[in-house]
């Protein structure tokens, strides 16, 4: 019998000066509180009780700086105690936007990010660090008239991941904080409402390279969750004398890997890709009535 008990608190005070039409300032402070009990109880083992108080702080400070009609920026720093671990770290983070035209716009950013285990670990032995990560982002947008283009390029380095020695997490693992990854890709989205009548469609791709090496991976892998490509299509046509709007949309998504007991390879396989195309339909019965009917997977295919 175990019995999990969590109660978190969350206090946040943020205040704002705005100096004039180019220059504001956020700071403020924020505090976390978690504390978890879990209780352990057999019919061999006396009743045991463990768990963890968390308490981590925080200051911050963010400014909004125009420098132009074409120019921006978003500064900012932030300092964590989290007092379970006895660390103190600083997380800077910047933005830049510039217009590139009219409709476009092109911005940077980077910024440091950290994080407490979760409570599966943590409820076991409170030493462990924070998590960390920092991340670069490359953004351009561009939007006129009903089309909308967005296209994103991003980096992420993962450092000081938990990592431990048994097939879970348990009061006999060995925990540390010598975990490590990344991650990179592309995403690419493009809707359209004006250049067909009556036609609202978007489409969008995504490209992910990610491995970590955390928890038991016995060598950093492309974790089972995560996948490299990603697509789908979607399509609404407004039909007037039927008050009527029919969608089509169509799913891809590339397999998965895993790891398959009667071979060494760890997560050396991949599942078959992921495919589904689905129809709809909605009638506008009054204002305030609609009648919705929808098939999934439509084609039957064996996902």
């Amino acid at each position: 019998d175990v019995a999990d008990d969590e109660h978190s608190a969350h206090i946040k005070l943020k205040l704002k000066k705005r100096f004039n039409s180019r220059f504001k300032l956020y700071f403020g402070a924020e505090h976390f509180k978690t504390k978890f009990d879990e209780r352990y109880a057999s019919e061999i083992v006396s009743p045991v009780n463990y768990g963890f108080t968390s308490n981590n702080s925080s200051l911050f400070v963010e400014s909004d700086i125009i420098f132009s009609k074409t120019l921006a920026a978003k500064i900012g720093v932030r300092a964590d105690n989290y007092e379970m671990s006895n660390e103190f770290k600083v997380a800077p983070r910047a933005s830049l936007a510039y217009k590139t035209s009219k409709n476009g716009q092109l911005s940077l950013a980077f910024g440091s990010f950290y994080q407490n285990a979760n409570s599966n670990a943590l409820k076991f032995d409170q030493d462990i660090k924070s998590q960390s990560t920092n991340h670069y982002i490359m953004n351009y947008q561009f939007v006129n008239d009903g089309r909308l283009f967005r296209a994103e390029l991003y980096r992420k380095n993962y450092d000081n991941l938990v990592k431990y020695d048994t097939n879970f997490e348990s009061f006999d693992s060995t925990f540390e904080n010598s975990g490590s990854g990344y991650a990179q890709g592309l995403d690419i989205f493009w809707r359209d409402n004006k250049s067909i009548k009556n036609v609202d469609y978007w489409l969008s791709y995504s490209y992910l390279d990610t491995e970590r090496d955390y928890q038991n991976y016995p060598t950093q892998a492309q974790p089972s969750f995560a996948n490299t490509h990603n697509f789908s299509a979607v399509a609404k046509y407004w039909i007037d004398d039927w008050k009527s709007q029919v969608g089509f949309s169509y799913t891809f998504a590339s397999g998965r890997p895993y790891t398959n007991p009667n071979t060494d390879a760890f997560l050396g396989e991949m599942t078959k890709s992921y495919n589904s195309v689905s129809l709809n339909w909605a009638y506008l019965i009054s204002p305030q009535k609609i009648l919705y009917l929808s098939v999934n997977n439509a084609l039957g295919f064996k996902n």
